[in-house]
C-alpha cells in the first residue's frame, strides 16, 4: 500500500512542477520591471475591474494576438503576463512566442504578480537600466 502513496506524491509533484514551469522568478521580474517591461493582465475585463496590478494593461487572452503590437514596442521588449492562476498567462506567453516575441515571461497569479511587482518597484536594483 505504501507504493500508492508514493505514486500519488509523484503525481502531485509532477503537477506542481508543470504549473511552475515557465514562470519568471522574483529576480527576473524585478530586472525586467526595471527595464520597463509591459505588464499585461490577460484576465477578463470584469476580473480586471475587480482588482489588478497598478500599471497593468488589460488584454484578455483571446485578444492578445490582435492587440500586442500596439502595446509592446518591439518583439524583443520585455513583457510580463499574469492572470488569476497562471494558466491563461502561460497560454498568452506561448501565443506571443509563436508571434516572435522573445522576452515574454509568465508571472503567474494575480496575488504573485502583486507581490513580485510591488517588490520590484521598491527594489533599488529594479530602478536601473540594463
Amino acid at each position: 500500500m505504501d507504493w500508492i502513496w508514493i505514486a500519488v506524491a509523484a503525481v502531485v509533484v509532477l503537477y506542481l512542477w508543470q504549473r511552475r514551469r515557465g514562470m519568471a522568478s522574483g529576480d527576473e521580474v524585478a530586472e525586467l520591471q526595471g527595464r520597463g517591461a509591459t505588464v499585461l493582465d490577460v484576465r477578463s475585463p470584469g476580473e480586471y475591474a475587480g482588482g489588478h496590478v497598478e500599471g497593468a494593461v488589460n488584454v484578455p487572452l483571446d485578444q492578445v494576438e490582435a492587440r500586442v503590437a500596439r502595446l509592446v514596442p518591439g518583439q524583443d521588449s520585455p513583457v510580463l503576463l499574469y492572470c488569476r492562476s497562471g494558466t491563461r498567462s502561460g497560454a498568452a506567453r506561448r501565443k506571443l512566442q509563436r508571434l516572435g516575441y522573445t522576452c515574454v515571461h509568465n508571472v503567474g497569479s494575480l496575488s504573485r504578480a502583486r507581490r513580485l511587482l510591488s517588490a520590484g518597484a521598491a527594489s533599488p536594483s529594479a530602478n536601473h537600466q540594463h
